[in-house]
């Protein structure tokens, strides 16, 4: 059973980057684009809000050799610093059926967990 602390440590938070508002000269504190992520029946679902982004600004990658989704914004907006993140992806993930999905300012990550494997006995 996945539990919601083991999701945590799965798909850590962003990291903290400086921005000023456009309210006052203050600099405060970016915690990068807000992240939901969703364990679903069958899968995962990370939701990230990048308002002012447009996908042809936003690069998404797959290293399938470690089991790794990277998320990079190069260029920042009024409301998003550029940033680079990494998902580890569980292993109990089929990989082929990761889908990126970008809209209205909204990144969307579905996958959808492997066909439980048959048992074996080994001894």
């Amino acid at each position: 059973m996945i539990t919601k602390r083991m999701i945590d440590n799965m798909f850590d938070t962003f990291h903290t980057f400086g921005y000023n508002t456009p309210f006052d000269n203050e600099v405060s504190v970016f915690m990068g684009p807000k992240t939901k992520v969703e364990d679903l029946e069958n899968g995962y679902s990370i939701k990230l809000a990048m308002p002012g982004v447009k996908k042809d600004q936003v690069s998404v990658e797959l290293d399938s050799a470690k089991n790794h989704i990277m998320i990079e914004a190069a260029e920042s907006t009024e409301f998003v610093s550029k940033f680079k993140k990494t998902y580890e992806v569980p292993t109990t993930i089929d990989l082929d059926s990761i889908e990126v999905t970008f809209e209205d300012g909204v990144m969307e990550i579905t996958m959808t967990r492997k066909e439980e494997a048959s048992k074996k006995k080994l001894f």
